[in-house]
């Protein structure tokens, strides 16, 4: 399959993705435009992020990190649960520990969090 045939059934021109690389310490806000081709993906925004021992990350679990992480990689909770063999529901229920412990209310203000940082 290629991209734009991926990008063509996961997506609109206009959506916006969110990837986070752990090695750049970077939030990377990527874009959906329709070109001549089909769909493509268009970096619009790049914002280097603080590392998460500022954001209180210590405090969450080594599951609940794991979650965040998949979470600032643009996976949704049906996509985690499946890479992490459990139920959506504990995926949602993880992430909302950890969006408490952090003092936040849903994954948007985590990437606000994140990338005003």
């Amino acid at each position: 399959m290629t991209m734009q045939e991926f990008l063509s059934l996961v997506s609109a021109p206009g959506d916006r993705m969110y990837l986070y690389s752990q090695d750049t310490c970077r939030l990377f806000e990527l874009s959906v435009v329709d070109a001549e081709k089909g769909p493509e993906l268009v970096i619009s925004k790049v914002r280097p992020i603080a590392e998460p021992e500022r954001h209180g990350w210590e405090q969450l679990t080594a599951r609940e990190r794991e979650v965040i992480s998949l979470v600032l990689r643009g996976k949704n909770y049906r996509a985690i649960a499946e890479l992490l063999f459990v139920s959506v529901g504990t995926v949602k229920k993880t992430a909302h520990n950890a969006y408490q412990k952090l003092g936040i209310g849903s994954r948007w203000d985590l990437l606000h969090e994140i990338s005003r940082a």
